[in-house]
């Protein structure tokens, strides 16, 4: 498909709902001509006419094109700028994220910290590339069927320059909102840094560093109050190199955390590193005795 032909190339009758976030609506959708299946994003029929809402489709569909990667949706179509109903079509990624994985694991999840390690890759590639993701949390990392890990729903992104830009108004997950998110500052690299330490405190401890049930958690937030969520970690048995990083990563002062997701991709698969490593030299000890 392309954005030419695609309106006229989807099979719209009873499109199985993916997902709904605030504004949006995913859902899968089929080209009759090749019997291809993607993922359609488009506006919620009550925001349809929001010149803002509109614009935020558009920016994430510019977003998407602009970066190439095998962890990253690729647009396969979208609509013109003119058009009465704003969308875009890309991958669809048959799988499990990251969130339905950790309702049944029991924590710390070593599993789950291999896939926040592979989705930091994916977050390290868009910051190379000058885009913040500004979301991230468990269910927008997804596993597919042949286990390669995508970070979804990019309807935050932003591209920003080296400085920080960005911000107005809170933006996000406020389960795993970094203290400038919240309180709707500027954003930048180590904002998603600290989203992905949040998500790393969901699987080391069972629950991210804010309660969504709590109605003072925006508040908690904005002033990066992640004690309750510090202590657990303490007390959570993880790897203390987890431990370490992750308190990195959840620093209020955005200056403290580590600079991009590639610093803790890396960080991450150093600790896998010595992990195994230790583990061989313990296999090694019990034959020696």
């Amino acid at each position: 498909m392309n954005r030419h032909d695609a309106t006229a190339g989807i099979r719209n009758d009873a499109p199985r709902v993916l997902g709904r976030g605030g504004v949006g609506v995913v859902e899968e959708v089929e080209d009759r001509r090749t019997g291809a299946r993607f993922a359609r994003k488009r506006l919620k029929r009550d925001v349809l006419h929001d010149r803002r809402q509109r614009e935020v489709l558009r920016r994430e569909t510019r977003v998407l094109r602009s970066l190439s990667h095998r962890g990253i949706p690729r647009v396969d179509a979208w609509s013109s700028g003119d058009d009465a109903e704003p969308w875009f079509t890309m991958t669809l990624v048959d799988g499990e994220d990251l969130d339905e994985m950790l309702r049944a694991a029991s924590f710390p999840f070593s599993g789950g910290v291999d896939v926040v390690e592979r989705a930091a890759a994916v977050v390290e590639f868009a910051h190379r590339r000058g885009v913040v993701h500004g979301d991230l949390k468990p269910a927008n990392v997804r596993v597919d069927r042949g286990g390669e890990v995508f970070v979804l729903d990019w309807g935050l992104a932003r591209e920003v320059d080296d400085g920080a830009r960005g911000g107005g108004s809170a933006s996000g997950t406020v389960a795993y909102m970094a203290p400038e998110q919240a309180s709707g500052g500027a954003i930048d690299r180590r904002t998603d840094v600290f989203n992905l330490g949040a998500t790393l405190c969901h699987v080391l401890t069972g629950a991210p560093p804010h309660d969504p049930s709590d109605p003072e958690a925006p508040v908690t937030a904005a002033l990066g109050r992640c004690e309750r969520a510090l202590d657990r970690l303490d007390r959570s048995g993880a790897d203390r190199r987890l431990v370490r990083l992750v308190r990195r990563c959840l620093a209020r002062d955005p200056s403290r955390r580590p600079a991009d997701a590639g610093v803790v991709r890396r960080a991450l698969a150093r600790i896998r590193r010595r992990r195994r490593i230790e583990a061989w030299l313990d296999r090694i000890a019990c034959f020696g005795r």
